[in-house]
């Protein structure tokens, strides 16, 4: 059977969620990691393109990189589901061209073919520097970044802050933007999406506060 992504891109997802593993005590006593109680973490955030809009410019085999809901919300028996075929390991990715009415819509983030990553759409990727806050006498918070250290998986990163452009594409090119730039983002704006064993964060352009002159 051969499945076409209509206003979606089809991807593979071969474990829903990272591999348990089972941790012993001396005593003979068993711990178990369980995703359910930590499942945003825990849940695969990737997949192989099974097939993609002609407009979208993704070629099969390309890796996806999308939101968490896609698996973790068929596991929960929500309303929306996005699983074509579990045994399969089939899901449907909401993909939308820019200027849509809905900016939202648009699930999947990036894609990574023969070792590059590029964003789709509006979205950025980025690694947050690690930082400081000073306190003035008037009471005023300066953040002042540390440089040539940045944030490892794990490590709660302020929530504004500056941050290193890793991945983009054209859109933010023409914008002025390239790898390597050094940009502050705004509260509440980041996502963790991890590659290749490192985390990073999906930014929304419009999120994008200002690009730092160095």
């Amino acid at each position: 059977m051969n499945i076409k992504g209509v206003g979606h891109i089809i991807v593979q997802v071969k474990k829903p969620y990272n591999e348990e593993y089972d941790v012993k005590g001396h005593d003979g006593s068993k711990l178990v990691r369980d995703h359910r109680f930590n499942d945003f973490d825990n849940v695969n955030k990737s997949g192989v393109v099974v097939d993609a809009p002609k407009e979208s410019g993704i070629p099969k085999g390309a890796t996806l990189f999308f939101h968490h809901a896609i698996v973790e919300w068929p596991e929960k028996n929500v309303s929306e589901p996005y699983c074509i075929d579990k045994e399969k390991g089939l899901y449907r990715v909401p993909y939308a061209p820019l200027g849509h009415p809905d900016p939202l819509h648009c699930k999947a983030y990036a894609y990574e073919v023969d070792g590059e990553v590029r964003t789709i759409n509006d979205w950025i990727l980025l690694e947050q520097e690690k930082e400081k806050l000073e306190e003035t006498e008037n009471g005023l918070v300066i953040v002042q970044k540390i440089d040539n250290v940045n944030y490892t998986t794990g490590e709660a990163a302020p929530k504004q802050g500056y941050a290193r452009v890793c991945f983009l594409n054209d859109y933010f090119k023409n914008m002025g933007l390239e790898e390597g730039n050094l940009v502050i983002m705004k509260k509440d704006a980041e996502y963790p999406i991890d590659i290749n064993g490192k985390t990073y964060w999906r930014v929304w352009e419009r999120f994008l506060l200002a690009k730092v002159d160095e």
